[in-house]
């Protein structure tokens, strides 16, 4: 069993047993679905199932890092679920990257399909807290809301997702509580990212190739945070606040600097950095995190700083490398 699986805060574990509320959570197969659903367990243990829905694409059979299994309905079985009081964890949503060469229009309708399909099963099976994700991709270069769906469909398609959300809440009286997601850490983190990408090169090679020849900024929000605060906002039945807020915790940094500080925090110090001549120009995902920061301080949440991130991912990460010490 891994050494450290994810957790609610102990007062949110207590609050969700309390709240007799089901989990329901789409797009449970991927990265912030299995994070959610690792922490839900911590909250019913054995009785999992019992209190928690976990929806995909296709039947699926998860098997935990506990070791417990647990197997995924689709959206057609959900509609069959009965009516009562439910949080719902919302993170299914396709990007280009997994319809391959599919006509834009077949992307917008299939996408537009999901946020339809989830705003009618929140109203059908009772949902009183909704959580979704929603992407920095909203924002163009100069940070103004994007609005050209043939340039940027997923920025804007989510952009919709949000008013979508945003009306089904104000109407159905639901806590809501939607991120527009940057830059993510931790557990079931599964695409070639900066972060962890950093930390599989170090550690399967003993350097760092860095590709980006610009300047490259991020933002890191550890995942345990992040749902944290959306399970805290959704059960909080006088939360008002139904604005989408930027995630990070304030950390910027650039991919070299980054990669500076975790060759130090694994204790690899000498480590070689190589990267390309770097050109005058800037790659800057990052959010206004002034938010996202007092909506923590009003949850009692305090989120991992950089270094924590670093070392979390980073045990993680050993674990799924072959021959590594754990």
């Amino acid at each position: 069993m891994p050494s450290s699986l994810l957790r609610f805060t102990p007062e949110l574990e207590e609050r969700l047993k309390n709240s007799n509320c089901r989990v329901v959570i789409t797009g449970v197969t991927g990265w912030l679905g299995q994070a959610t659903l690792e922490m839900c367990a911590g909250v019913f243990g054995p009785r999992l199932e019992e209190h928690v829905i976990g929806i995909s694409s296709q039947p699926r059979e998860l098997t935990l890092r506990s070791g417990s299994v647990f197997k995924s309905i689709t959206f057609d079985q959900a509609n069959l679920l009965q009516k009562r009081p439910t949080l719902l964890a919302h993170y299914a949503f396709l990007t280009r990257d997994k319809v391959g060469n599919q006509p834009l229009e077949s992307y917008i309708s299939q996408n537009r399909k999901i946020s339809r399909k989830v705003a009618d099963l929140s109203k059908k099976i009772g949902a009183i807290g909704l959580f979704s994700t929603s992407s920095g991709a909203v924002y163009d270069k100069n940070k103004a809301l994007t609005k050209d769906i043939e340039l940027n469909p997923y920025g804007v398609l989510k952009l919709e997702e949000e008013a979508l959300l945003q009306e089904l809440a104000s109407s159905e009286g639901m806590s809501l509580s939607v991120c527009r997601l940057f830059n993510l850490s931790g557990p079931f983190i599964h695409k070639e990212f900066a972060l962890n990408s950093i930390i599989k090169s170090l550690f399967e090679k003993n350097e760092i190739p860095l590709k980006a020849n610009r300047k490259v900024v991020r933002d890191f929000i550890y995942v345990e945070d992040l749902v944290s605060l959306g399970f805290f906002m959704m059960l909080d039945r006088n939360n008002q606040y139904k604005t989408p807020y930027d995630t990070g915790v304030g950390e910027e940094i650039e991919v070299g600097d980054l990669a500076k500080r975790v060759r130090s925090l694994l204790g690899l110090p000498e480590a070689l950095i190589s990267r390309p001549q770097i050109i005058n120009e800037e790659d800057v995902y990052a959010g206004d995190t002034q938010v996202i920061k007092n909506l923590f301080q009003s949850y009692q949440l305090l989120p991992k700083c950089l270094d924590e991130q670093i070392l979390n991912t980073a045990s993680y990460i050993r674990e799924l490398i072959p021959g590594e010490n754990r």
